[in-house]
């Protein structure tokens, strides 16, 4: 036994050596120096396109020359914009996997009325649980909205 904890140990030590090593060679492939040098972006060939950044300019002057002012509406937005993004896909995941496990609850019902009744209800159960779960991920906005409306009366 204690040798199979000592194994795991060094195959983790390993894993852990080989993956600081590839991140150290990583460096090495650049196409030029590492650090120092002229930042830039953009990516054509005109001038107003780069974003040359003095190394005897401090930092702060470069940010507030270079940098677009971010407002708390700007952030609001965004914010909104991301977690509607977040929602949708994870609606658009929900859906195939309710019906897959829907039918697989149909299933246990048919099964558990010819056999164990125990497995009946969990399928029951299960099928309660998928139609809720599909229900949210079809209409999150609406579900909301009503039990918000619900908890204000």
């Amino acid at each position: 036994m204690p040798r199979n904890k000592t194994m795991k140990k060094n195959l983790i030590a390993f894993l852990f050596a080989a993956i600081l090593c590839m991140f150290n060679v990583v460096p090495a492939l650049a196409a030029g120096p590492v650090g120092g040098g002229v930042a830039t972006s953009g990516g054509g060939s005109s001038g107003n396109s780069h974003i040359i950044w003095d190394e005897n300019e401090s930092a702060t002057s470069w940010v507030n020359q270079n940098v677009d002012e971010v407002t708390v509406d700007d952030a609001i937005s965004w914010v909104d914009r991301k977690g509607g993004q977040i929602v949708e896909l994870c609606a658009h995941v929900l859906k195939p996997v309710c019906i897959v496990c829907f039918i697989i609850c149909i299933l246990l019902v048919v099964a558990g009325a010819v056999g164990n009744k125990k497995v009946l209800v969990g399928g029951l159960i299960g099928l309660f649980i998928c139609g809720l779960c599909y229900a949210f991920a079809t209409s999150p906005v609406e579900i909301l909205n009503a039990f918000s409306s619900f908890m204000h009366s």
